[in-house]
């Protein structure tokens, strides 16, 4: 809409029909009406504005909100515009008369609201008591309208981080994830932990100690040492069978040559002391084998004796109340005595 066509909503924005005597705030409505046309006319929208606010205030109808509408989406200020155009919608549909306003409404409500901006601030978990601040004025959660341009955005909430950005945005709709940060040493309310109930006492269970640790590690220890002795025993068991078997062998061999050690000579000599050794090995490894099994029938002894007369836990304290009889049976005294 032009600025040339707002005489032709001043007559129905503040004309009142009917009246014999002229109402001054209706006449001083008019005048403003007046110097805002010039205003616009010059396009100095910022005083036209101000002018139109003066006349609504003393009467407000559908044309004095068109043309304020009309002065704000000049200077850019599409959210106001669209508030006042909205407004003018509102004022005709409750029975205002202002058909040339009408035909303007369409248009100037689709121009304005392809130029705002739909911002929405998607602020993951959103603890609470989130505050979203534009420009520092609180915002509701979800989308706000804005104008065009450059914007400062907050996100507060107790115990987080203050999230706080500046923005420079476009019409249309866009979306900013905010993710925040929490203090540290900061609880959330729903992160309080609720303190355990108070249980009745109860004897205490017995808890592993440092004497049946050791017992447990005696244990271990004798085991181990059981293990070895008995593998030991067998090593040196078979060890000796093998000397023994090359001892017969070599012997069977020097009674089929008719030779006998008593006085080697020649060529039997080395496998008389040979068969020496063999015989003396294998006689070694018996006697070690013996001493093994000896050591590991002691462990064994001493694992069982360990395990049946080690204790395992110490005696516990148990409650005895102690209650006195006779006239001044009416107190009492509960104490712990270990037994």
């Amino acid at each position: 809409m032009g600025c040339g066509g707002a005489l032709l909503v001043v007559a129905v924005c503040v004309s009142t029909p009917g009246q014999a005597q002229p109402d001054p705030r209706v006449e001083e409505a008019k005048a403003r009406f007046l110097a805002a046309k010039q205003l616009e006319e010059a396009e100095r929208w910022s005083e036209a504005t101000r002018e139109l606010k003066l006349a609504l205030n003393l009467k407000e109808t559908p044309g004095l909100r068109f043309h304020l509408g009309y002065c704000d989406e000049r200077q850019g200020h599409y959210v106001e515009a669209l508030a006042s155009y909205r407004r003018a919608r509102e004022l005709i549909d409750d029975g205002h008369a202002a058909d040339d306003v009408v035909e303007l409404l369409g248009p100037a409500l689709e121009r304005v609201q392809s130029q705002i901006v739909v911002l929405e601030v998607d602020v993951e978990s959103q603890p609470a008591g989130t505050e979203i601040r534009i420009d520092g004025r609180i915002a509701e959660l979800g989308s706000a309208a804005l104008n065009p341009g450059t914007h400062v955005i907050e996100v507060v909430a107790p115990g987080w981080k203050t999230y706080k950005r500046t923005l420079r945005l476009r019409q249309g709709r866009q979306r900013i994830p905010v993710l925040l940060a929490r203090v540290p040493g900061a609880l959330e309310e729903a992160d309080e932990v609720e303190p355990a109930p108070v249980k009745a006492p109860r004897d205490p269970i017995p808890e592993e100690t440092p004497s049946s640790a050791t017992k447990t590690w005696v244990l271990i220890g004798e085991s181990i040492v059981l293990g070895g002795a008995v593998a030991a025993g067998i090593g040196f068991a078979l060890q000796a069978g093998r000397e023994q078997e090359r001892a017969d062998l070599l012997r069977g061999s020097l009674s089929a040559s008719h030779e006998d050690c008593t006085r080697p000579t020649g060529s039997h000599a080395e496998q008389c002391a040979e068969l020496n050794d063999f015989t003396q090995g294998s006689a070694d490894n018996r006697l070690y084998s013996t001493l093994a099994f000896v050591g590991a029938g002691m462990t064994a002894t001493a694992l069982a004796l360990t395990a049946l007369l080690w204790p395992d836990t110490p005696h516990t304290a148990r409650a005895m109340p102690i209650v006195p009889v006779g006239p001044r049976s009416s107190w009492g005294i509960s104490t712990r005595f270990a037994f």
